[in-house]
């Protein structure tokens, strides 16, 4: 009887750890491009044991992965076999389209907001590094991205390095710690999903005739 006793409390104890402790969450992002049309991306975000990575540039099938403790769980490759360049645009519609078949999506959207009570960014810090071939280009982009710097809160930093040289080039890298709350999001989730999703209309009602519930 004691042993399991200490068996529930252990278990409980597990789950409330699981519940309540927060996790963090770090991402680190680069990408480059010049008029030439030639451009690279990579990305990874890290949450304990799992891993996203994504890497593309020009004539190289961008792809994504994600892994656990080292081991690859899925991966795909985006825009690949053929797929047109409105592919992309066609899956956000399709997602759309999912989501407002079983959520309202006013509600869906002001729960993802409220949900920022649950993330809390430590650091963020965005660099950017960039010059034009017009430099009074160059002169109006630092002055509004100073402007800019100036009206974010004290986690999150925008930095930037000038180059005066007539050449228009970009690049770019983000460097972030959230700390975050997956368990109460979790439950969350599961409330906001038996509150709000739409069930199914009950199939053979005659056309024309109205549902009684």
């Amino acid at each position: 009887m004691d042993t399991a006793l200490v068996v529930v409390g252990v278990l409980i104890a597990l789950f409330l750890i699981a519940l309540l402790v927060p996790a963090k969450l770090v991402v680190s992002a680069q990408g480059r491009g010049d008029p030439s049309g030639a451009w690279a991306l990579a990305a990874g975000a890290q949450l304990g044991p799992f891993v996203a990575s994504g890497v593309g540039a020009r004539g190289v099938t961008p792809r994504i992965e994600l892994r656990l403790f080292g081991r690859k769980l899925w991966g795909e490759e985006l825009g690949g076999h053929g797929e047109s360049e409105t592919r992309p645009l066609d899956r956000a519609r399709k997602r759309y389209a999912g989501v407002e078949r079983w959520f309202d999506v006013d509600t869906f959207g002001l729960w993802l907001l409220d949900e920022r009570r649950r993330v809390r960014i430590e650091q963020m810090v965005l660099e950017l590094r960039y010059s034009f071939q017009d430099v009074a280009l160059t002169g109006k982009m630092l002055g509004a991205v100073y402007v800019l710097s100036g009206l974010l809160p004290p986690p999150i930093e925008l930095r930037q390095e000038v180059s005066w040289e007539s050449v228009d080039r970009a690049s770019a890298a983000l460097d972030a710690r959230i700390k975050l709350r997956p368990g109460l999001i979790l439950v969350d989730s599961a409330w906001f999903v038996l509150r709000n999703v739409k069930l199914r209309k009950r199939s053979g009602t005659p056309h024309g005739e109205t549902e009684i519930t």
